[in-house]
């Protein structure tokens, strides 16, 4: 097919369909999505909340163009369901020649990744608005009616089995599956423990701050809220010191480096190196007898993570107060067995955290699957 390569316009023709807005009267409004993911309901408001009373009216089987963000994907063909909608006049809408394609057809070269490579091509910077004569010179591959129909219908069962796929997986991405370790890591230690004491009896605060130009003494990164992991307390990163703005803490290996701000992200990691945090996370120094891991686990625990929750759930931007933290109660075990369940522990992280990214690769795989099959019936026109 790559052989029978046309522009667009041998097969879309620019058409423009306008009303005027009622300010009593509701109206459909609708938006393309980016990354070539179709056209979609934005809302339905009434006419008096709409500024500008001249808008485009879009029918079943418009391909409808986002003049900007064509850039990004931002283009497809409007669903029998959104006929009658209507769209600003920063959108070019076009009609299929029903005598030299098939709908179906163009409905699948719409999310062909080679179309959105070609419009991205075009222009000298990403926020370039693309003109209407423009998108109908992007080219595409157009064999006889007959063969567009076995094309579509193919892509059809392509689609059907991805979404397929997608309703399986929904609801247990690998987030979902991350947000199971709380609750599994209370179960692991309350088996084990009939004592509480409040966190403030096992650790101490410090506040060791570093202001710009200071000496940072042992510190080698900066370890902010960004490169901890929710649930997991893994550091997936760190910036070099020469970027620092602002003033820090200073943690040494084996603080317990909390994230006050956001609290519900339990963003808990155990410091496995000299490094400054932001002041939006706590350095805690346990003390003797206390195990620095284990108590990171407490803090990840599903009932700490609730109290922390439950304590700034009000706040428009939630803090957690140190003095609130500090009473925070934890579950209490035997110095000589908190190594071993650390153990029980971290093999139940990496459980969870293997599934969460098989589950990830899954997701990946299954988003791959139609762009693949479209380059693998179009081409790539290289």
């Amino acid at each position: 097919m790559k052989d029978l390569v046309v522009p667009l316009r041998q097969i879309l023709r620019l058409r423009k369909e306008f009303v005027t807005i009622d300010e009593t009267s509701t109206y459909l409004r609708v938006r393309a999505m980016l990354h070539q993911k179709g056209i979609v309901q934005r809302d339905e408001v009434f006419g008096s909340d709409i500024k500008t009373k001249k808008q485009q009216v879009v029918r079943q089987g418009d391909v409808l163009v986002a003049e900007i963000d064509a850039k990004f994907g931002g283009f497809g063909v409007v669903p029998k369901e959104l006929d009658g909608a209507i769209v600003s006049s920063h959108y070019f809408l076009y009609e299929v020649d029903a005598h030299a394609a098939d709908l179906d057809y163009v409905r699948h070269l719409m999310r062909w990744p080679t179309l959105a490579r070609q419009v991205r091509a075009q222009g000298s910077t990403n926020y370039a608005a693309i003109r209407p004569e423009e998108f109908i010179s992007y080219l595409v591959p157009l064999p006889s009616i007959d063969d567009q129909r076995r094309v579509a219908a193919w892509l059809d069962s392509v689609s059907a089995a991805v979404w397929a796929v997608d309703t399986r997986l929904d609801g247990a991405d690998s987030g979902s599956i991350i947000r199971l370790l709380p609750p599994m890591i209370d179960a692991t230690i309350n088996k084990a423990s009939n004592e509480i004491a409040q966190l403030g009896d096992l650790a101490d605060f410090v506040s060791d701050v570093v202001h710009p130009g200071d000496d940072v003494g042992l510190a080698q990164e900066f370890v902010g809220l960004q490169h901890i992991e929710g649930h997991t307390g893994r550091a997936l990163g760190a910036d070099p010191l020469e970027v620092m703005k602002g003033r820090k803490f200073r943690f040494r290996p084996g603080d317990i480096i909390y994230g006050y701000l956001r609290p519900y992200q339990n963003k808990v990691w155990v410091a496995d190196r000299h490094g400054l945090c932001s002041v939006d996370q706590y350095v805690l120094r346990v003390r003797p007898g206390v195990s620095a891991d284990f108590l990171a686990y407490e803090l990840r625990g599903r009932e700490a993570l609730s109290t922390a929750i439950n304590l700034t759930h009000s706040l428009q931007l939630p803090r957690l107060r140190s003095g609130l933290l500090s009473a925070i109660e934890v579950a209490v075990v035997d110095k000589a067995n908190q190594a071993a369940l650390v153990g029980r522990l971290d093999a139940l992280r990496n459980k969870i955290i293997s599934a969460a990214a098989a589950r990830r690769r899954q997701h990946e795989l299954a988003a791959a699957l139609l762009p693949a099959a479209l380059n693998e019936v179009f081409g790539e026109l290289n």
